[in-house]
């Protein structure tokens, strides 16, 4: 997943090219510390292509080769994205819980809005049931797909959306199936906020959370209750719910 703008970073963890977003290399990184003080985290890309240093190619230097991480300040804080890290060639991936193979980070929530899926709209894109049979109204699982598309993100299955509840609720030795509901359990405050997790407003019925099976209103979502859980087959309507998408690593 792409990390957010200003999003904290734990440089210990970076130890492959895989951490600098670079899956296909294969190769471990190597750190060093210049003489200003700015570190730097490297990772070779064993597969690149040699080329001569002073042709036109070798000047404006080889991306495809390496992938950097720069810290201009070294171990000083605040270690972020945007301010003292720059980022070469690299995405980094923060992962606030592993869930499985499922990454998830605190800050992936989309805002729901609904959007028109009519034949002809920009949208239609994210409404993958084809032209004879778009829902010509505000399409609200149209608009979470879009949501999580925004972030560089997707929507989770429904068994992804049981895991985070699985995790939520301490169920781990009773994991969720995909469409279960379960009751007389305790929601984990601290676990509950790490994942991003909104609270439920007092005058809301509940809070739900997108997936991607949709009919033409809504879509499947999981309810995060304080002493339960369930499942349903729901559109967002403003009053009715509190909506987000809960978005997952493509």
């Amino acid at each position: 997943m792409n990390i957010s703008y200003y999003s904290q970073v734990s440089v210990d963890e970076i130890t492959t090219s895989a951490a600098l977003g670079q899956k296909d290399w294969n190769t471990n990184t190597i750190s060093f510390v210049i003489t200003n003080g700015t570190s730097i985290i490297m990772a070779y890309n064993p597969n690149c292509k040699s080329v001569a240093p002073y042709s036109k190619e070798g000047q404006n230097g080889q991306l495809s080769c390496l992938a950097m991480l720069i810290d201009v300040n070294g171990a000083k804080a605040p270690n972020k994205i945007g301010d003292d890290i720059q980022l070469l060639n690299a995405n980094i991936s923060s992962c606030d819980i592993m869930l499985g193979k499922l990454c998830t980070a605190g800050g992936d929530l989309a805002s729901i809005e609904g959007i028109n899926t009519c034949d002809g709209s920009e949208y239609i894109q994210y409404d993958d049931r084809g032209s004879s049979n778009i829902y010509c109204e505000d399409n609200y699982w149209a608009g979470a797909r879009k949501g999580c598309d925004d972030l560089g993100m997707r929507l989770p299955t429904m068994q992804e959306l049981s895991d985070i509840a699985t995790y939520v609720y301490h169920l781990e030795k009773n994991p969720l199936g995909p469409h279960e509901e379960r009751s007389n359990i305790t929601r984990d405050k601290k676990r509950f906020a790490q994942l991003g997790l909104a609270e439920i407003p007092s005058n809301s019925n509940f809070t739900t959370y997108f997936s991607d099976e949709a009919h033409e209103k809504g879509a499947y979502t999981r309810d995060f209750l304080n002493k339960s859980t369930r499942y349903g087959f729901n559109g967002c309507i403003s009053g009715a719910y509190t909506c987000h998408a809960r978005c997952v690593e493509k």
